[in-house]
């Protein structure tokens, strides 16, 4: 929950000025892609609520503290460091997930659709030892 205390910290708020209540911040717990990254009817389901209650605590949480959005499922938070991070194609993601291509497409457009950036990692060169023999020059 480092952002929020961030933004607490930022604004000067103290414990005792908090702008999440005790029920919202299990809520962003729960449904937060660096906590549990459940669903919201996951999350429900957890907090003996309805789903409603658990979408309203959502909208509020974004209008009060809208640094912690876009808020990813665990799979979505994956499937963007696949992307980003490891530079995996939607194939060998697809594979790995033991889903469709097709499926994984939709994930993606949703990640897009909550504004998720996608940008592929730059190619870099990796030493391996059979290079040696390649390296005219040792610096």
């Amino acid at each position: 929950m480092e952002q929020y205390e961030e933004y607490q910290k930022e604004r000067g708020l103290t414990e005792n000025d908090r702008i999440l209540s005790d029920f919202e911040e299990k809520v962003i717990r729960l449904i937060h892609h660096n906590f549990e990254g459940l669903t919201q009817t996951e999350a429900a389901k957890q907090l003996n609520v309805s789903q409603a209650q658990v979408s309203r605590a959502v909208h509020h949480i974004e209008e009060v503290a809208p640094q912690l959005f876009p808020i990813l499922t665990k799979r979505q938070a994956y499937i963007k460091d696949c992307i980003v991070e490891e530079g995996l194609t939607h194939k060998q993601i697809a594979t790995i997930l033991k889903i469709s291509e097709g499926t994984l497409n939709s994930q993606v457009a949703t990640l897009k659709a909550k504004g998720v950036y996608f940008e592929k990692p730059k190619k870099t060169v990796r030493y391996k030892a059979h290079h040696d023999k390649d390296i005219k020059h040792k610096f």
